[in-house]
């Protein structure tokens, strides 16, 4: 592939092991992926994505105390990266440590706005038995349609606030 190509000119090609490591994992081939993502790393030890596709793989392998580690890793070395958080919260959630796994997902929220992050955290207050909380994620995830004037109306999820969405559902 064009990515060992890469590799063979420049065996510290980070972003080369990383992409070869992506297609491996696609392929179901985890042992690669795994071999490639660690090859990442000793090139860049500071490789948020390194360190976030190797928690994917371990994650899929059913290793979750490994991949919370790594995802770990991911986010401290790259504190703004949403979908480090999203990550943490999904293997969070799996390990069914629903507050941790809400703060994850209203942190990934509050870096990039997202249906997924909304969904993610209204499931988790569910699961956690904070239905009222649910509430409000579920009214903000909800596309809401009405008719004013003959013509229907579509607000999607981001584009009304929580005190319009409270008064449609009211």
């Amino acid at each position: 592939t064009d990515f060992t190509q890469a590799i063979r000119i420049d065996q510290n090609y980070a972003a080369a092991y990383i992409n070869r490591a992506l297609a491996y994992r696609q392929t179901n081939r985890n042992d690669q992926a795994l071999a490639d993502f660690g090859r990442a790393l000793t090139a860049d030890p500071n490789s948020a994505d390194a360190y976030l596709g190797r928690a994917n793989v371990r994650a899929a392998q059913g290793k979750l105390p490994e991949a919370l580690a790594d995802v770990a890793e991911a986010v401290t070395r790259d504190p703004q990266n949403t979908q480090g958080y999203l990550t943490r919260a999904r293997l969070r959630d799996l390990s069914n440590d629903l507050n941790s796994a809400i703060a994850d997902y209203s942190k990934a929220f509050a870096l990039a706005p997202s249906t997924e992050a909304l969904l993610g955290r209204a499931t988790a207050y569910l699961r956690s038995g904070q239905f009222a909380l649910a509430a409000e994620d579920w009214a903000v995830r909800c596309n809401f349609v009405t008719v004013a004037q003959g013509l229907m109306q579509s607000f999607t999820a981001g584009q009304i606030p929580n005190d319009v969405a409270r008064d449609l559902i009211a």
